[in-house]
């Protein structure tokens, strides 16, 4: 009698719990899709970039090589540059700066329309930075301390 009563109760739990079970719809109907790196970045596009690259004094900088993709200028004897047909996304443009004697420089933004501008602040070697390795830090940004 007693394994009787005990499997009753077990089969009744059972369908208790089978029956209380639902699917919870509120979570299928909500957007939960996720979006792609290349959602994110945007379409590919062609944009015409200028800008100034200006020391830390806001001297102008010479001979500074900017890199945007596989193309890339170098900056006049006033720090400028236009840079015609880069390659870039929609959301994100990547611009890469470099001279020796200073602190290389990785600047993101998002051009808007086919054109973008950009005033860069580049930074000597030796100006001081809370690293000690900031030469292996590039990338990071660096403020200076006068």
């Amino acid at each position: 009698m007693k394994s009787i009563n005990f499997i009753g109760l077990a089969l009744s739990l059972g369908l208790l719990f089978t029956l209380s079970c639902k699917k919870n719809t509120a979570l299928a109907d909500q957007n939960t899709s996720v979006k792609t790196f290349s959602e994110y970045l945007g379409k590919p596009i062609v944009v015409d970039l200028k800008g100034k690259v200006l020391d830390t004094d806001q001297n102008p900088v010479e001979n500074v090589k900017v890199i945007v993709g596989n193309d890339s200028i170098f900056t006049d004897n006033n720090g400028l540059f236009i840079l015609k047909n880069a390659s870039a996304h929609e959301n994100l443009l990547t611009v890469d700066v470099t001279k020796a004697g200073y602190k290389n420089e990785q600047i993101c933004i998002a051009p808007e329309g086919g054109t973008a501008s950009i005033n860069i602040t580049f930074y000597k070697e030796s100006d001081l930075s809370i690293f000690r390795f900031n030469k292996n830090n590039h990338n990071l940004p660096q403020t200076s301390v006068k």
